[in-house]
């Protein structure tokens, strides 16, 4: 008489495909292990000012919702603020020591964090939802040869912008430049923490945090028609996309170009 085998599956087989179902349940390998309840905002003793989640990694996209806020202010001369659609926190200038809030980020928003008497070199900004700010409208009167979408959020407004366009400025941006106006009305440019002089040309997002209600924020060619970012009432953060173009640039108030204008230089092509 002849056994016929009978087909078994391995039980280590059975093992690893019910540890791979367990991890796939829990969402691990999602990409959003590093997105924590708690942020944790940092300012000095130097100029460091930084947002990380738990385990450390730095805050860049997250989605909406209520997190608690725990800032470290290791300096008597920085402060450490986090404003945007919603919120505006900040720790006191002269105290040094640890603060906790409870902030509730809004969907499809940019949120500026900075030190207040250190704009131009102490500032960062992170994103929620798709990340992408949302817009209102495409501002008119842009310079020139250049291009340009806009966003802001400012005393809870927020609106949206189509995925197509945030896509496609998304894939051909060069960099993010940071647009300050101070309470003091002092007005800045920075890429990547450093004033700007001389950029390479190409498109760019100008994310503008406006902290006083008496100038705003303009940027375009130096004799051409500017792209008014952030108009003198407007306090808040708004952000634009711009194709700078050979040539010199200009940003300034428009309630006091003669007295803030500041020049740079696009170059290349």
């Amino acid at each position: 008489m002849t056994n016929t085998p009978t087909t078994r599956r391995p039980r280590a087989a059975l093992l690893v495909l019910a540890a791979t179902l367990a991890v796939c349940s829990l969402g691990v390998g999602t990409g959003s292990a590093a997105v924590s309840k708690t942020l944790h905002g940092l300012v000095g003793p130097d100029t460091t000012i930084t947002l990380t989640f738990d385990d450390g990694s730095s805050v860049s996209t997250l989605p909406a919702g209520t997190y608690t806020l725990v800032v470290r202010d290791l300096a008597s001369d920085h402060n450490f603020h986090v404003f945007g659609s919603g919120v505006d926190q900040s720790t006191s200038i002269d105290d040094v020591g640890t603060s906790t809030f409870t902030i509730t980020l809004r969907d499809n928003a940019t949120y500026i964090f900075q030190c207040d008497p250190h704009l131009d070199f102490m500032i960062g900004h992170f994103q929620t939802g798709n990340g992408a700010a949302s817009a209102d409208s495409a501002l008119a009167g842009g310079p020139s040869g250049a291009t340009s979408s806009s966003s802001s959020t400012s005393n809870g407004y927020s609106g949206s912008a189509s995925s197509k366009t945030k896509a496609s400025a998304a894939s051909s941006l060069v960099g993010t430049l940071h647009g300050t106006v101070g309470a003091s009305g002092k007005l800045g440019l920075a890429l990547n923490g450093k004033s700007v002089s001389v950029l390479p040309a190409g498109k760019y997002k100008i994310i503008v945090a406006d902290t006083t209600s008496k100038r705003g924020f303009s940027v375009g060619p130096a004799s051409g028609a500017a792209t008014a970012v952030s108009s003198t009432a407007f306090t808040g953060s708004r952000t634009v996309t711009v194709t700078l173009k050979t040539g010199q640039w200009k940003f300034y108030s428009p309630s006091d170009a003669a007295g803030t204008t500041s020049l740079f230089r696009v170059i290349g092509s």
